[in-house]
């Protein structure tokens, strides 16, 4: 049964730790223009890892505690229904101290390419005309009527013979 249990409770807190590697994955890809100009006024690598280790430890921090709630709840429920005698303490906190390490390990490795973004790379994420940046389209280029520049589809206007410039 002891082998059951270990087992159990280590593919949870491998989930658990792929979970939030997935939270702070996703954190670093949608803010790297904020990070990006965090890092062009000033902010050095260690206060970007800093940073999402923080937030990352905020969030860990919120679900040990809605956790450990839980969990006193249920077993105190489950100790008065069948009169088994309750679990020590300690094992809750051992199992929250775990969850927190396990949650700076898988939270370490995002930060740490966060800290990486350069500010030039973050800014290629500028609106062109309302639309972000696509390094693969072509570029828009108005030509004079009757050249066929390059960027241009070489249609004409419809009724006064200029150029339709692409949205």
């Amino acid at each position: 049964m002891a082998i059951f249990l270990v087992s159990v409770t280590s593919a949870l807190l491998a989930i658990t730790a792929l979970g939030i590697f997935g939270l702070a994955t996703f954190n670093v890809s949608t803010r790297i223009r904020q990070i990006g100009t965090r890092r062009a006024v000033g902010a050095r690598k260690l206060d970007i890892v800093r940073h999402f280790l923080v937030e990352n430890w905020m969030v860990t921090t919120a679900g040990i505690v809605v956790g450990c709630g839980a969990a006193l709840g249920i077993g105190y429920w489950i100790s008065v229904k069948y009169e088994l005698p309750r679990l020590d303490l300690y094992y809750l906190v051992g199992g929250a101290l775990a969850i927190w390490l396990i949650g700076l390990a898988a939270a370490l490795q995002p930060a740490r390419r966060a800290s990486g973004i350069s500010p030039a790379v973050a800014s290629r994420t500028v609106l062109d005309c309302g639309r972000p940046y696509n390094r693969f389209r072509e570029p828009r280029i108005q030509t004079d009527e009757g050249q066929a520049g390059p960027g241009t589809s070489g249609q004409l206007g419809r009724s006064h013979g200029t150029r339709h410039r692409r949205q």
